[in-house]
């Protein structure tokens, strides 16, 4: 067993929030030794400049060969340490202590992995800092430990419930690289960090939230988009929990693109008629 830190970050163009992130990596007060690994889509704006000055062992893909499970898994076999950090290019941590932090976490518990909080950028817009403090807000602020009875157990759970149970985050979370040589990431299109999840505790592992370690991670997109982003989520972990009824199965996330983008347009029409109804 290697002891130190192994973190893994895919980029694609990771931009000025991607330097400070590695900025903050640099300053980190860890004492073990650590690894950083950039896998790279293809980036056109300095990110592999940026990671070659950090010192980080880059391996570069092509942009199509992303996928958000086998691209992590093909990282996990180049980590020379047995304690991996996965985070994001925009995830940028909120302390020196960061790494210490989530080391400290995994190796003194004997959960699987562990995953913390997160706080919007500073210039984060309304509706971006509002759906990141909704997620903080939903896990319920306090550190906590997450496990399975029993597969029998999960079933009776409502979906709240169940979702809330097997949450797990890459934006940032710390896992033991043992677990995921032998376990990887399912081959999902999205929600890996859950797929992987569910598929351990249904074994018997066990999760920690711990909400005392943060990171700055937000997204100033719009409204639509991240309610498009919500319904495909809801529809794949709604999949990865079984909860799918068969009528619903053959659904693509090109169908669930299309109908959102039609209630989209739908309520947008309503909202002008109704605006109109008001002159």
């Amino acid at each position: 067993m290697k002891k130190g830190v192994t973190i893994i970050i895919p980029t694609y163009n990771g931009g000025r929030i991607f330097s400070k992130s590695l900025e903050m990596i640099g300053r980190q007060d860890y004492g073990g030794k650590t690894q950083l690994i950039i896998v790279d889509s293809g980036s056109t704006d300095g990110t592999i400049e940026l990671a070659e000055r950090a010192g980080a062992l880059i391996k570069m893909i092509d942009r199509g060969r992303f996928h958000h499970a086998n691209t992590r898994n093909d990282a996990v076999l180049l980590a020379r340490f047995d304690t991996i950090v996965f985070t994001v290019q925009d995830a940028v941590p909120c302390s020196t202590s960061w790494l210490s932090d989530l080391d400290r976490s995994l190796s003194e518990t004997d959960v699987a992995a562990v995953y913390t909080d997160q706080i919007p950028h500073d210039d984060a817009s309304p509706y971006a800092r509002f759906e990141i403090e909704s997620i903080s807000k939903a896990r319920g602020g306090k550190r906590k430990i997450q496990q399975i009875e029993s597969p029998e157990a999960f079933k009776e759970m409502s979906y709240d419930e169940a979702y809330t149970a097997i949450s797990l985050d890459n934006v940032c979370a710390t896992y033991r690289k043992e677990l995921l040589v032998n376990i990887p990431f399912p081959e999902v299109d999205f929600a890996e960090d859950m797929a992987w999840a569910f598929k351990n505790m249904l074994l018997g592992h066990r999760l920690m939230y711990q909400p005392d370690i943060k990171v700055n991670h937000s997204h100033n997109r719009s409204p639509e988009y991240a309610f498009n982003r919500q319904v495909i989520n809801s529809f794949w972990c709604a999949k990865i929990m079984n909860r799918v009824e068969n009528d619903m199965s053959f659904l693509t996330i090109g169908d669930l693109m299309a109908l959102t983008r039609a209630l989209g347009r739908f309520v947008n029409r309503l909202r002008s008629e109704i605006g109109r109804a008001h002159v």
